[in-house]
């Protein structure tokens, strides 16, 4: 039976790679045309549309052609559901509310066809800023979800609801939808609903209290075992190391703070993750600095400037920089806070004080 099951992903895993080369054979040929490939392929969709949201609604299309040629109306009404999320990537509000309409029309009571569909609705309201509504429609995905037994699903709901508690609750509410949420995403879940769940626990951590930074290190340090081994979740085990760095820089252990962040900040480099080796490089500069650390700041400057590919404006802050640390000026410190802030990655900077005590609205696109 193992074998079996590991012959078909690897199957499913071919034909993402061959779909992806040629998304225009995809509607064409019927080794694509299975129910097992159809939600593979809109996982994908939906794990790539934050890294190319100008391509989502493309996608997107192709996958409504693909669920059409099944003739399952599940699979339409969830293929349907991620043309909402493509639309809604590019801000198209009006598109992506007329398909829903649409979606939810053929849906019809179905709860495996609604929970897809009340979740991506919330996230529609979220994005307008129209957080009671959102939390009223992951509320209902929750429990269309739990009706037909899809946890996983549960799991992704909560990563959105989470934000809509944010708002609307307390910090306390919002980690706690968070927290379960990586307990019961299933490691098949796309590494984009992981990876939201630590980005948003990064956000409300950055305006919580202590208490929240001593419960979240320890929830962490478990979900990091819980991932060992596990194949194809070596960044986000990486991501959990640099998170927990930075709620142990907020809670005064310099030692081990650094510790994690250097060990994070070498396996990024070995996954040639570049854009966060500079970002976790200025959360270090950071902790140097408050230790009036500079030759350690030429030091992480000067690496960057040597083995990473940088250029444009990230290149000119690093140069800075390293020459402002090598004066030890005073400047030094706003110009880490500028390169940090010049690199778009899914850890948020937990170390500077936030001065405008507002999470991002909307928060990650899952």
């Amino acid at each position: 039976m193992t074998e079996v099951k590991d012959w078909r992903r690897r199957r499913v895993r071919f034909l993402l790679t061959k779909a992806e080369r040629h998304l225009d054979k995809v509607t064409e040929d019927k080794e694509f045309w299975r129910p097992r490939f159809c939600l593979a392929f809109f996982d994908w969709c939906d794990d790539n549309a934050f890294d190319a949201p100008d391509l989502a609604v493309k996608r997107a299309s192709v996958a409504v052609e693909l669920a059409e040629k099944t003739n399952s109306r599940h699979l339409t009404c969830r293929a349907m559901g991620v043309l909402v999320s493509g639309h809604r990537m590019v801000s198209e509000f009006e598109e992506a509310k007329r398909v829903l309409k649409e979606a939810l029309a053929l849906a019809d009571g179905c709860s495996c066809c609604l929970c897809d569909l009340y979740r991506r609705k919330g996230l529609l309201h979220l994005y307008q800023s129209e957080n009671e509504e959102a939390h009223r429609f992951f509320n209902a995905a929750i429990t269309e979800y739990e009706k037909v037994d899809d946890y996983d699903g549960v799991g992704r709901a909560l990563v959105s609801r989470g934000i809509s508690h944010f708002y609307l609750a307390s910090v306390d509410a919002a980690l706690a939808d968070e927290d379960r949420a990586l307990q019961l995403l299933s490691s098949e879940s796309p590494q984009i609903y992981h990876l939201a769940a630590l980005n948003n626990i990064a956000g409300f951590l950055a305006l919580g209290d202590d208490h929240h930074f001593f419960r979240a290190s320890q929830h962490l340090a478990s979900f990091r075992e819980t991932l060992k081994g596990v194949v194809g979740f070596s960044s986000v085990r990486v991501r959990l190391r640099w998170i927990d760095g930075l709620i142990l820089a907020r809670l005064g252990d310099y030692r081990p703070a650094v510790q994690m962040l250097e060990n994070a900040q070498g396996a990024l480099i070995r996954l040639r993750q570049d854009p966060e080796v500079v970002a976790i490089s200025a959360d270090l500069a950071m902790l140097y600095h408050e230790r009036s650390n500079y030759p350690a700041i030429v030091r992480i400057a000067n690496n960057c400037l040597r083995t990473l590919p940088v250029c444009g404006k990230v290149r000119a802050l690093l140069a800075k920089l390293a020459r402002s640390a090598a004066r030890e000026t005073k400047r030094t410190l706003k110009i880490i806070t500028a390169l940090r802030c010049a690199v778009d990655v899914p850890v948020p900077c937990l170390i500077q004080v936030i001065s405008d005590r507002k999470f991002s609205n909307p928060g990650p696109s899952t």
